[in-house]
C-alpha cells in the first residue's frame, strides 16, 4: 500500500515499525500512553501515602499497633515495595529513661524489627515529674520482596512494645502521634 497524506492531515499506508528511530519524541506521546506492562524494570509503578494523627499509647511489653498503616494493591508480580515510615513518638515517664522495640509488618509478616541488641533507647533528662517528652520521629525505610501476585492488596503497619524489664510500675508509657502526624509511604517498583 502506498503512503498517502490525506486532505484531513492524516497519513495512511505506514506499517508498524515504518518510522525511523528518533522521529517520535516524548512530546508526541499522549498522556498515559505508556502503560504499566511497557514500563521497564526499576520504574516506579505507583505511590500510596497514609497518615494519622490519632494518639495511641501503651505500657505493654507485648507488640501492639501504633495506629500507622497503609495499603497498596500490587500491579506487577515480582515487584518490590519500598515502605518509608516516619512516626511521631511521645514519652511519659516518672523515671528518666525508656527502652522499647519497633517493627514494620506486612499483613502478619515482620519485615523489619529491632533485635535485642537494637532497642530504641530514649533518655529523658528532666526531674522525675512525669513530664511528657517528644523525641525525634522514629523513621525507617524497608525494601520488601513481597512475593504477591498482581491484584493482591498488601497492608503495611508499625508496631511497638516495651522491653521485658520495662513495666507500668516504673511510671513509663510510650505513645505515638500525640496530635502530631505520622506518615507511611508505599512505592511499588517494577
Amino acid at each position: 500500500m502506498a503512503i498517502a497524506i490525506n486532505g484531513s492531515g492524516t497519513v495512511t499506508g505506514i506499517s508498524v515499525g515504518g518510522l525511523p528511530d528518533g522521529i517520535v519524541d516524548e512530546d508526541m506521546i499522549a498522556a498515559a500512553a505508556v502503560t504499566e506492562p511497557k514500563r521497564s524494570d526499576g520504574s516506579i509503578l505507583q505511590v500510596v501515602e497514609g497518615s494519622t494523627t490519632t494518639s495511641v499509647s501503651s505500657t505493654s511489653s507485648s507488640w501492639y499497633d501504633t495506629g500507622l498503616s497503609g495499603s497498596i494493591t500490587v500491579k506487577r508480580a515480582g515487584s518490590k515495595i519500598i515502605c518509608i515510615t516516619s512516626q511521631s513518638v511521645q514519652i511519659g515517664s516518672n523515671d528518666r529513661s525508656i527502652e522499647f522495640h519497633h517493627k514494620v509488618v506486612r499483613d502478619s509478616t515482620d519485615i523489619w524489627t529491632t533485635s535485642a541488641d537494637r532497642t530504641l533507647y530514649l533518655y529523658q533528662n528532666t526531674d522525675n515529674s512525669g513530664t511528657y517528652w517528644c523525641p525525634p520521629p522514629v523513621c525507617k525505610t524497608v525494601v520488601d520482596t513481597h512475593g504477591a501476585s498482581a491484584g493482591t492488596t498488601l497492608t503495611y503497619k508499625t508496631q511497638a512494645k516495651y522491653t521485658a524489664s520495662e513495666t507500668s510500675a516504673h511510671g513509663h508509657w510510650q505513645g505515638y502521634q500525640g496530635g502530631d502526624e505520622s506518615t507511611i509511604i508505599l512505592m511499588e517498583v517494577g
